[in-house]
């Protein structure tokens, strides 16, 4: 191709339609005053938003805010790999002990790992059904990395099984169909990821690549002029969320703790100020 075909990167949280079953049941729950149901499926939804977004750390933030809240932490005896479609569903994937890992483990896959150290790394977040679709886009863009491209298209489309509306899935998709000059299906994709984040970055610009190898010039020019629009607006929101959980992890440091640290500063500054005094 004449131009670089650049990989699905975050750039804006998705705002496309929520799964039918948990629409329904979230609108149910607001009909009838049921605010602690609806907040449950609400916190579901916003962490598949971040996943989406490719924005694992501040799901894990926003996961451990929601667990604080809870007074009941009995996790369910018998986890469901199964999507949620009801509000008890929900709460009881979201009370799996194990979610957290998975979601640290999608904070700690590189672009340099090969794909079977990757698998085994994720094995977790494959069989839940928050980070399931998140682990499967990573292995397909590892498998894309170094050429695999049939092990990459079958990961992509298990990530879109597990959720549709996963637009960096499809933005990756669309690259393996450019790869093979299947203009067509790639510009589809990538429409598609575009109805489910207008904000995406990486759509834009590599639809525009697309469509100039289709020679649809004047739209190509459109869509290079959105992706750089974006650029210039885009920010790092994972060294933010990054940034975000190291002062929210010193919040919730033990009482007995901070008592410690004060102690060693107070301490430390009576020695610096010579609080034992000279000697006479």
């Amino acid at each position: 191709m004449s131009a670089p075909f650049s990989p699905a990167t975050s750039s804006g949280q998705g705002k496309g339609g929520l799964d039918h079953d948990l629409q329904v049941a979230l609108h149910q729950a607001e009909l009838a005053g049921q605010s602690e149901e609806a907040a449950d499926i609400q916190s579901w939804i916003k962490l598949r938003e971040l996943l989406r977004a490719k924005r694992p750390e501040a799901a894990l933030t926003e996961l451990e805010a929601w667990l604080a809240d809870q007074e009941s932490l009995a996790p369910p005896t018998t986890p469901s790999s199964a999507l949620p479609t009801t509000a008890a569903e929900v709460r009881l994937a979201l009370l799996n002990p194990t979610l957290a890992d998975h979601l640290r483990a999608l904070t700690e896959v590189r672009r340099w790992q090969q794909p079977a150290e990757a698998q085994a790394a994720l094995a977790g977040a494959l069989s839940h059904p928050l980070t399931r679709a998140e682990a499967h886009n990573l292995l397909g863009v590892l498998a894309a990395e170094v050429g695999q491209t049939e092990q990459a298209a079958t990961e992509f489309a298990a990530a879109l099984a597990a959720d549709p509306q996963h637009y960096r899935a499809l933005t990756n998709r669309a690259g393996l169909a450019a790869e093979r000059q299947d203009y067509a299906a790639a510009e589809a994709d990538l429409h598609r990821a575009l109805q489910l984040e207008p904000r995406h970055h990486a759509a834009h610009q590599n639809l525009a690549v697309v469509l100039r190898q289709q020679g649809k010039r004047a739209e190509s020019v459109r869509a290079q002029k959105k992706a750089q629009s974006l650029d210039r607006r885009q920010v790092d929101q994972r060294g933010r969320d990054e940034a975000r959980r190291t002062v929210s992890g010193l919040n919730r440091l033990p009482r007995s703790v901070w008592i410690a640290l004060a102690l060693l500063l107070f301490f430390a500054l009576f020695w610096m100020w010579g609080g034992s005094g000279p000697a006479a």
